[in-house]
């Protein structure tokens, strides 16, 4: 009668222990979304800032040098340099935020 008792109380502490591991795992897809999140709204403020500040410095040239300058090579220039920024800033630093801390509660844990 004891194995019985054994056996119920185990399935029950399964159920319990499983039922705990998927409201962690929900906890987990919530949280890397709102990571993702941040870091993609860091990196378009941060984007949109370079821009602001690229074209007041454009701005604030004489007039000699748009001579030498071409306005098409500028914007090509400007639009190349922003989508380097934004593909280092954004997704990539947030996976390696996200992978250090996996790594070190791991660590941690085991």
């Amino acid at each position: 009668m004891n194995a019985v008792y054994g056996y119920a109380a185990m399935s029950v502490g399964y159920f319990f222990a499983g039922a705990i591991q998927v409201d962690l795992h929900r906890v987990s897809i919530e949280m890397s979304d709102f990571q993702v999140t941040s870091f993609l709204i860091i990196c378009e403020n941060i984007s949109n800032r370079m821009r602001r500040d690229f074209v007041r410095c454009i701005v604030k040239q004489d007039i000699s040098w748009f001579d030498n300058n071409n306005s098409g090579t500028l914007a090509i220039k400007l639009f190349d340099d922003l989508e380097r920024v934004k593909e280092g800033t954004g997704d990539k630093f947030g996976m390696i935020f996200q992978l250090m801390s996996q790594f070190f509660t791991g660590t941690v844990i085991w």
